[in-house]
């Protein structure tokens, strides 16, 4: 289950902005598409907006029995199609063994580090990289994993865009799984682990947690900001290359398309695969996109509902007018949750002035805080 969920997750990051809305290949936006993880060749790269390379570093806890498994992935342009490439590899801890024999390892120090070549036949020219890996020990069983992608394509000085894309590492990311030990979340490390999340450079990609929130046994290194353990909804019916938009609005954009306008996706099948899946699409499926509310998991849980008494206990660095309800008794008013998935609860505070003047639906002034900021009040017997 959490492999399934966290390839599922790689895969919308590999066809992200694959081909957007109007879909047609002549739109602009969709000549100069892939707008994220492009790896051109170095030749390319001389306004310095664009890169050749990319890297991730994150922490790994670990024993004799570790073993983590990485997998580069991307889209190379042959012809009019892309096409999937994978650059896969494995180590273990803490010896740092490579289990793949051909690939020349070299030891520095307590480190280990190793470089892997891929090359790729394309439409006139092969696309080449390599792959670079060390692990270095930080702390008892703790460890850097360090994975540095780099496009070696040869190119002219002179070649065009679509002459570079031609020999692109397209959407690039890396997938990473750990077995017998587990990854350490870099947006929210363990304060044992806190100070060594700031040795880890990445760049270009921005490793986080993905699958199963108990495991922590898969990452997810992509060049799309995510949040940790990210979902695709359940009421998704499948890729629209733009996960940017409202699907229901997509959806019924491309209902909506003309017969001429349809023609020009038959070229690319993956976008016709798309139509295809649009236009069977029943009207149970299509309500079910309309008004979801959708839950994170984890980050979406509370045991408060309306009408818990609790005490207000705002963190640390909180904002000011927030600091000076500390310790105040509330009403919990609402639970609700923003764009971006974080849980809040809106509560009322008992001695607010405003409920004697009706302010609010004479509920007072709303306040918003997250759970771990209230404390419930236990209610005893006679009074709270």
């Amino acid at each position: 289950m959490s492999r399934a969920l966290a390839q599922q997750i790689a895969d919308a990051v590999l066809y992200e902005g694959y081909l957007l809305y109007p879909y047609r290949a002549s739109a602009i936006k969709n000549r100069l598409r892939w707008l994220f993880g492009v790896l051109y060749p170095e030749a390319y790269c001389r306004s310095g907006a664009d890169t050749s390379f990319m890297q991730t570093e994150c922490l790994v806890v670990g024993s004799g029995r570790t073993r983590v498994d990485w997998t580069v992935r991307f889209l190379q342009l042959v012809a009019t199609e892309a096409v999937e490439r994978e650059v896969a590899c494995q180590l273990s801890f803490p010896n740092s063994v490579w289990e793949r024999c051909d690939v020349p390892k070299q030891t520095l120090g307590t480190s280990v580090a190793a470089t892997v070549s891929f090359s790729f036949p394309g439409a006139n020219e092969r696309t080449t990289g390599t792959v670079m890996c060390s692990a270095e020990p930080l702390a008892s069983n703790l460890y850097k994993l360090c994975i540095r992608v780099a496009n070696e394509s040869s190119l002219e000085q002179e070649a065009d865009r679509d002459q570079a894309l031609s020999r692109s590492l397209i959407s690039a990311h890396t997938n990473l799984g750990v077995v017998e030990g587990e990854f350490v979340s870099l947006l929210e490390p363990p304060d044992e682990s806190a100070g060594f999340v700031g040795r880890c450079r990445n760049i270009g990609t921005w490793p986080v947690l993905v699958g199963d929130p108990l495991a922590r046994n898969w990452m997810l290194s992509s060049p799309i900001l995510l949040y940790e353990y990210p979902r695709v909804p359940a009421q998704s019916t499948g890729d629209l290359f733009d996960g940017t938009e409202i699907e229901e609005l997509l959806t019924l954009r491309i209902r909506t398309m003309t017969d001429l306008e349809k023609s020009a996706l038959l070229a690319d099948h993956r976008a016709r695969q798309m139509l295809e899946r649009v236009e069977q699409m029943t009207p149970e499926q299509l309500s079910r996109l309309h008004g979801t509310m959708r839950s994170l998991g984890a980050r979406c849980q509370t045991n408060l509902k309306p009408g818990d008494r609790v005490r207000l206990r705002p963190r640390a660095g909180a904002d000011i007018l927030d600091l000076a309800l500390a310790g105040k008794a509330a009403t919990v008013q609402k639970v609700e949750t923003d764009l971006e998935g974080n849980l809040f609860l809106a509560v009322t505070v008992d001695d607010d002035p405003g409920r004697d003047f009706g302010w609010e639906g004479k509920a007072g002034h709303r306040f918003f805080f997250r759970p771990e900021e209230l404390e419930p009040i236990a209610v005893t017997e006679g009074g709270s």
